[in-house]
C-alpha cells in the first residue's frame, strides 16, 4: 500500500521547521492583541438602543431615537487616524481569527501538495510524460465534480448561511485524510484527492461569501481581507511545503496523519468561534441552476461583469497547472522532492508579505494599476521558469510574490459589481468558482499535453511559454477595457445627502451612512422590500445634534403595513434578531432632505 521506499528515521532536520510553524502561530496570536476591523467571522454584541434604531419601522422613529444612541458607542476615528500598516489587516477585529482559519485549513491542503505526485511518479516507473498525464487527468476530474457542486453549494450558503458549509467541509476533509492514513493506496489517494479540491473549493466559496458579506460596499477593505487572506494562505502553503516534503521523505502515511490532526483543531475551532454573517432576514429560498452554467452570468449581467469575469478566466488559465508544474521541474532543472519544497516554501514566505501590502497597492495605483503590475510580474515569472535553469527560477522568486496577487482587485471589483446589479454574494461567489474550476478541468490536461508535445519537439519548456502568452493576453485585456470597469462611477448628487448642497467630503459620506439607515428602517415596514443589505459589523455612532421643532418632520402615524413599534415592547424582528449588521449614523437629516420612499436596492 505504500509506493514510496521508506527512509530512515526523522532527524534533527524537522526541528527547523516545527519552531518555525510554532513561532508563526505565537506571532498571529500575539499580533491580535496589537492589532481594530470588523471580522465576517465573529461579530461584537449588538446593544438594546442600537436594536431599537435597527428595527424602527419608520423614518421619523429611526431620527427619533439617534441621541439615545450616541450616548452608548463612541465616535469613529478620523480617517487619518486610522491605521493601515502591514499588520493592519490582523488588527482588523477578529482579522487574526479569519488568519489563523485560512492557515490551519491550508496548511493541511498544503502538506499534501507533493503527496499524489511523488506517489504516481514512483508507481509508473518514474516517467514524467506519463506522470504529468495522470495528474492532468486527476486534476481535470476534480474541477469538473467541482463544477457540478460548487454553484449549487454557493447558493445553499445564501438559504441555510455560510458557518455549515465553513464547519462542514472541513469535517468530511477530515474523515477523507483518515482513511488515506490508514489505507494509503493510489486507488484511495486518487479518490481522497479528488474529494479534497472540491471540499477546499466548497470552504473557499464559503469563505469569500462571508468576507464579502461584511465589505462588498468597500473595494478596498474587501482587497486588504483577501490580502490578509493570500497571505495566511502563502504562509501555510511555505510551511507546508517545507514541512510535508520532510514528512514524505520518511513515509507516506505521515502527512495524512499530520493533515488530519489540524484539520481535528480546525473544526471546533470555527464551530465555535465564526459567527453566521448572512443572517435569516436576507437569505433566499434555495433556487438550483443546471450545473455547469451559472457562470453564463458573469457575462451577461454588463460590461463591467464580462470584463472583470473574462481578465479573471485568464488568470485562472495561467496558473492552471496544478500539481504538474512539480512534474516540469523534475525534466528541466533535475529538481527532486526538497528542492520542489524549498521553492514552494520560498514563493509562500514572500508572499505573504506581499500580499498583506495589496490593500496599499490598490489604493495607490487603483484596481486596474495593480491588477496590471501583477500581471505582467506574472508573466515574467512564466518566462523566467522556462529558462530551465535553477538560478533563475529562484531569482525570478521576488517577481513571482507580486504576481500571485494578480487576482485580488479583480475579486474585489467582481464582488462589487455583482453586489450593484443585484447577485447574492453566495452566488457570486458559487458563480466565479464554477467558472475557475471549468478552466481547471482544461487547463492540467492541456499542459500536461503540451508537455508531452514540448518533450517531443526538444521543448519541455512549452507549457511556461504557454502561460506567458495568456498572461500577456490579460494584460492587454485590462488595458483595453473602459475605466469604468476598475473604477466605478461616483454617486449622482440626487443619491447624496449634503445637507441644501453644502458641507465637506467627510460631512457628504456622514449624510449617505444616515441614508442607508434611514432606508433599513424603511424596508422593515415595506411589504415588498428587498432584502437587507448587510454591512461593517463594527457600529460607530457619534452624538447627533437633538432634534428641533424647526427641523424635526411630523412623525407618521401608524398604520396596518407599517406599525409603530412601542418603546417598551420587548419583541425584535427576525431579521435583526438573527444578527443583521448595523449601519452607522452619524448626524440627523436636516429639513431640507426629502424623505426616503423606496428600500435602498440589495
Amino acid at each position: 500500500g505504500n509506493p514510496l521506499p521508506r527512509f530512515a528515521p526523522i532527524d534533527m532536520r524537522l526541528r527547523r521547521p516545527m519552531t518555525t510553524l510554532r513561532l508563526l502561530l505565537v506571532a498571529a496570536a500575539a499580533a491580535s492583541a496589537l492589532l481594530p476591523s470588523p471580522s465576517p467571522l465573529r461579530s461584537p454584541p449588538t446593544t438594546d438602543a442600537a436594536l431599537r434604531v435597527a428595527t424602527s419601522g419608520c423614518a421619523g422613529e429611526v431620527r427619533r431615537r439617534v441621541p439615545a444612541v450616541t450616548a452608548v458607542l463612541p465616535p469613529p476615528p478620523p480617517p487619518s487616524a486610522r491605521r493601515d500598516g502591514l499588520l493592519a489587516r490582523l488588527a482588523d477585529g477578529d482579522g487574526w481569527l479569519i488568519a489563523l482559519v485560512v492557515f490551519v485549513q491550508m496548511l493541511s491542503n498544503a502538506l499534501l501538495t507533493q503527496a499524489v505526485p511523488s506517489a504516481l511518479y514512483a508507481h509508473l516507473g518514474q516517467d514524467r510524460v506519463a506522470t504529468a498525464a495522470a495528474l492532468g487527468r486527476i486534476s481535470s476530474s476534480a474541477a469538473l465534480l467541482d463544477i457540478l457542486v460548487t454553484p449549487q453549494l454557493g447558493r445553499l450558503s445564501d438559504t441555510i448561511g455560510r458557518k455549515p458549509l465553513l464547519v462542514g467541509a472541513p469535517a468530511l476533509a477530515l474523515l477523507c485524510r483518515g482513511v488515506a492514513a490508514s489505507r494509503p493506496t493510489i486507488r484511495v489517494l486518487v479518490i481522497v484527492k479528488l474529494l479534497s479540491l472540491l471540499l477546499t473549493s466548497t470552504f473557499s466559496v464559503a469563505l469569500r461569501a462571508s468576507i464579502a458579506d461584511t465589505h462588498r460596499d468597500d473595494p478596498a477593505a474587501l482587497t486588504g481581507k483577501l490580502g490578509l487572506v493570500s497571505a495566511s494562505a502563502g504562509a501555510a502553503y511555505s510551511v507546508g511545503m517545507l514541512l510535508g516534503g520532510r514528512l514524505l521523505s520518511r513515509s507516506l502515511r505521515l502527512p495524512y496523519l499530520a493533515s488530519a490532526s489540524l484539520l481535528a483543531l480546525l473544526v471546533p475551532l470555527v464551530a465555535g468561534r465564526a459567527n453566521e454573517t448572512h443572517p435569516a432576514g436576507a437569505r433566499s429560498p434555495l433556487a438550483l441552476r443546471p450545473p455547469g452554467f451559472g457562470f453564463v452570468r458573469l457575462f451577461r449581467n454588463g460590461v463591467a461583469l464580462r470584463s472583470l469575469a473574462s481578465v479573471s478566466a485568464l488568470h485562472t488559465t495561467s496558473m492552471a497547472m496544478g500539481d504538474t508544474w512539480q512534474v516540469f521541474a523534475r525534466e528541466l532543472r533535475g529538481w527532486g522532492v526538497e528542492t520542489c519544497g524549498l521553492f514552494g516554501s520560498l514563493s509562500g514566505f514572500g508572499h505573504t508579505a506581499v500580499a498583506l501590502l495589496a490593500r496599499r497597492s490598490v489604493r495607490r495605483f487603483g484596481a486596474r494599476g495593480h491588477t496590471l503590475l501583477a500581471t505582467a510580474s506574472c508573466a515574467a515569472t512564466d518566462l523566467a521558469l522556462a529558462l530551465g535553469s535553477t538560478r533563475v527560477a529562484f531569482a525570478a522568486l521576488p517577481v513571482n510574490w507580486v504576481g500571485r496577487t494578480q487576482g485580488m482587485a479583480v475579486t474585489a471589483r467582481l464582488t462589487t459589481a455583482g453586489a450593484a446589479v443585484g447577485f447574492g454574494q453566495g452566488s457570486l461567489a458559487g458563480d466565479h468558482q464554477n467558472l475557475r474550476s471549468l478552466l481547471k478541468v482544461v487547463g492540467p490536461t492541456l499542459y500536461g499535453y503540451l508537455f508531452g508535445l514540448g518533450c517531443s519537439v526538444g521543448v519541455p519548456a512549452l507549457p511556461f511559454l504557454f502561460a506567458t502568452a495568456v498572461s500577456l493576453s490579460a494584460t492587454a485585456l485590462v488595458l483595453a477595457s473602459p475605466s469604468h470597469v476598475w473604477d466605478p462611477p461616483p454617486q449622482p448628487p440626487a443619491a447624496r445627502d449634503a445637507g441644501g448642497g453644502g458641507g465637506s467630503g467627510s460631512e457628504s459620506s456622514r449624510s449617505r451612512r444616515l441614508a442607508s439607515g434611514l432606508d433599513l428602517g424603511w424596508a422593515a415596514c415595506e411589504a415588498h422590500a428587498n432584502r437587507p443589505t448587510p454591512t461593517p459589523f463594527a457600529m460607530s455612532i457619534p452624538a447627533a445634534p437633538a432634534p428641533t421643532a424647526a427641523s424635526e418632520p411630523p412623525i407618521p402615524m401608524p398604520s396596518p403595513a407599517c406599525p409603530m413599534p412601542s418603546p417598551a415592547s420587548p419583541t425584535v424582528p427576525a431579521p435583526f434578531a438573527s444578527g443583521l449588521p448595523m449601519p452607522s449614523v452619524t448626524q440627523s437629516r436636516s429639513s431640507t432632505s426629502p424623505r426616503p420612499t423606496q428600500p435602498r436596492a440589495s
